[in-house]
């Protein structure tokens, strides 16, 4: 199969997931993310605001406000470009980029996390995310991979055995579902 042609496929299958299964599921996420050793050290976390039928991360950034005063978010510059944004509220967010939520402010984060939670259509067994094919995060995550968990947040119906991996495709070091913590070798 093509990239598209699971992309399309893995979508269906998330959008059909019953919504309080979904807010369900995304809880266990939620718990399993702020659970994780990294996590529970880190003073910076970048996170993503979810969109559509992605695993919700509201709760997820509510908490991470709570516990660690800030949080940062991605927010698309230019048709190539993403930066992360520190954000201390959720006032400090409104709907940008193909209406998902982003921080008003454009100032770059100049810290490197010790975890970043990301978005995707679908993952395999050797990390490889397939994300919506704009490259965002193919072309912000080397800055930081090696230095921090890079983390997909998913739901357990969005793996895929296979997943064609490009040169540039940036393979997760974890994903995590509603069942578990899959740590990639």
């Amino acid at each position: 199969m093509t990239k598209n042609e699971i992309r399309f496929e893995m979508i269906q299958k998330r959008d059909a997931i019953d919504p309080d299964e979904a807010r369900r599921a995304s809880a266990l996420i939620t718990e399993r993310i702020i659970s994780l050793p990294e996590y529970e050290k880190a003073e910076d976390v970048f996170l993503y605001a979810s969109f559509r039928s992605e695993a919700a991360t509201r709760e997820l950034i509510l908490k991470t406000l709570e516990k660690k005063g800030k949080a940062y978010l991605p927010k698309v510059v230019s048709m190539t470009k993403m930066i992360f944004v520190k954000v201390t509220s959720l006032e400090e967010v409104r709907k940008g980029f193909r209406g998902i939520f982003e921080p008003i402010r454009e100032e770059a984060a100049k810290v490197i996390p010790p975890v970043i939670i990301v978005p995707l259509v679908a993952f395999d067994d050797k990390g490889t995310r397939l994300g919506y094919g704009g490259g965002y995060y193919d072309r912000t995550l080397p800055a930081y991979k090696g230095k921090s968990l890079i983390a997909a947040a998913a739901f357990s119906v969005q793996y895929h055995g296979d997943i064609p991996c490009e040169e540039n495709d940036v393979r997760m070091d974890a994903v995590i579902t509603e069942k578990e913590v899959i740590r990639i070798p």
